[in-house]
Order: C-alpha cells, then sequence, then structure tokens
C-alpha cells in the first residue's frame, strides 16, 4: 500500500470460499454491508492489514472446505480479494466452533 494512499470511493471485493461481499470504501478506509463490515488499519512498510467481519448463515456455502454444523475444528478455504486492480489469492485455515445452529469462524 503506497504512503498516503487515498481509500475514499475505492471499492474491495472478497470471495471466501464462495461467500461473496463488495464495499465502497469511506476516506479512512472502511465500509458497511447489511451484514457485513470492512475496515484497513495503518500500513506498516506497505502492507496494510484489514479486519472483514461477516455475520449470517454460511454452512451451506463453507461445507465443500469442510466446514461441518454443529462441530468445532478446521477448514482451508480459498480467499480472493480484488482491490485497487490487483488480485490476491490465498487459501487460509480457519478455526470454527459451532453448536445449536450458530457458529464462529476466524
Amino acid at each position: 500500500m503506497p504512503s498516503g494512499f487515498q481509500f475514499e470511493g475505492e471499492a474491495v471485493v472478497f470471495n471466501i470460499g464462495g461467500i461473496t461481499e463488495q464495499f465502497v470504501l469511506s476516506a479512512k478506509g472502511a465500509g458497511k454491508q447489511v451484514n457485513a463490515s470492512f475496515k484497513f488499519a495503518r500500513a506498516k512498510n506497505g502492507q496494510a492489514k484489514f479486519r472483514l467481519t461477516l455475520s449470517g448463515a454460511f454452512v451451506g456455502k463453507l461445507a465443500d472446505e469442510g466446514l461441518i454444523q454443529d462441530v468445532a475444528g478446521y477448514c482451508s478455504v480459498p480467499v480472493q480479494i480484488l482491490f485497487n486492480g490487483d488480485l490476491f489469492e490465498a487459501t487460509r485455515e480457519i478455526s470454527y466452533s459451532a453448536n445449536n445452529n450458530k457458529g464462529r469462524g476466524k
């Protein structure tokens, strides 16, 4: 991330195991949707961290990655991020816990 980058009006698109969200960023590098929020942290050495929060029913979309309803464990999830004309791709291991049709992944 170049020093002094202007976030306002820029779009960022995520595809996480088939769960897709798009945000138009504010001047502070944040975006919000009905069931999702996104925020860039201050860049250091040209790299910026971010936080993405999603809420909703994702078991069906993540079943092919190994997420099993009402069971705790780990699953590998493909992640694609499109930002500033660049596509970033990785596979991330997510730990999750679930019970009574509610779950949490990190």
